[in-house]
């Protein structure tokens, strides 16, 4: 009976054994893998007017689609894919649709691929590029709203892509890049998916906060490096694992955020750790190694300093002796 339990042992050891050479291990205890979201806003938009062939409107901030009783209008998308992120597992095309006049309740809008090259500030009618296939219907009763259009399927392969936005029943206006409005831009969106790490370098743990003599104030600088699709950062410092005072909202994110900071109103310790992590995401972050913020100037305890100096002149030996007493600033 012993020897059959330390078979089941041994075997039990073995497939643990076999499981972890087979399991994935995060090289850093900060690494994760996310999916998330980023932006491309269009390089070129207009829109052209069968009642003006020869007019172009490629600097307008709001653009006309659709058809009325004396014209009809096409507005055209152009993006350049080259900075297309690894990983893409949806894409989106977005745009923002802002009401229209009186007439049906409902909104028909296709959006249909353009393969021909064409020009922001040189299309008109006379001369844009031809629809070819439609690669998405939208039936809305809603204005002001951003509506999308997957294009997964149609970006792939390509450095460059364009699409068309016509009203089939009725006409309204669509957002330009040059919206004043942030995020009603027309643009594809990005979901995709990424490695995302954040790993506080400074301060470390030799690393002291200690305000100079004469003042309760001192100049830090706190140091990390990132990887992901990371905007902005939080930072915030703790003591003893437990949260106590954010020290930046929604700072670049550039690695280094350099601050003056009060170090009398925090108790001596050395647990203390700084915080930073990603504004959208707060999965992603790092801590720092344990530091001390210490109160005042500390002063060694030297006792009685003697210092001797020896000053020779007109033939006679002067000897100065001074005598300095220093007290340690007690921590408070």
């Amino acid at each position: 009976m012993k020897f059959r339990e330390k078979k089941v042992y041994i075997s039990i050891l073995l497939a643990i054994f076999i499981f972890s050479l087979y399991t994935p291990v995060n090289a850093s205890p900060n690494l994760i893998i996310r999916e998330t979201t980023t932006t491309l806003v269009a390089d070129m938009d207009t829109y052209v007017n069968s009642a003006l062939p020869t007019s172009n409107f490629g600097n307008i901030a709001m653009i006309r689609s659709g058809s009325d009783n004396d014209s009809t209008y096409e507005a055209y998308y152009h993006f350049n894919l080259t900075s297309k992120p690894a990983g893409v597992t949806k894409a989106e095309f977005s745009y923002h649709q802002f009401g229209w006049p009186p007439g049906p309740p409902i909104l028909n809008i296709s959006v249909y691929l353009i393969e021909e090259s064409w020009s922001e500030n040189t299309t008109t009618w006379n001369n844009k590029p031809s629809k070819a296939d439609k690669v998405g219907t939208i039936l809305t009763d809603q204005g002001n709203i951003n509506l999308k259009t997957n294009i997964t399927d149609v970006i792939d392969g390509k450095s460059e892509i364009s699409f068309c936005v016509f009203i089939e029943n009725s006409k309204t206006y669509v957002g330009a890049r040059e919206t004043v409005v942030e995020g009603n831009e027309p643009m594809i969106i990005w979901t995709f998916t990424e490695n995302a790490e954040i790993n506080v370098l400074i301060p470390g743990s030799s690393s002291v906060w200690s305000s100079d003599a004469g003042s309760s104030y001192t100049d830090v600088s706190i140091q990390w490096s990132s990887i992901g699709t990371i905007d902005k950062v939080n930072i915030e410092l703790f003591k003893g694992g437990n949260h106590l005072i954010g020290l930046a909202l929604e700072t670049d994110n550039d690695g280094e955020h350099d601050f003056n900071i009060n170090t009398e109103i925090f108790n001596t310790g050395d647990d203390y750790q700084v915080k930073v992590y990603d504004s959208n995401d707060p999965n992603v972050y790092g801590f720092s190694e344990n530091f001390t913020i210490r109160q005042g100037v500390e002063v060694p305890d030297f006792g009685p300093i003697i210092i001797i100096a020896a000053l020779a002149g007109a033939g006679a030996a002067i000897v100065v002796l001074f005598v300095i007493i220093r007290k340690r600033k007690k921590p408070r």
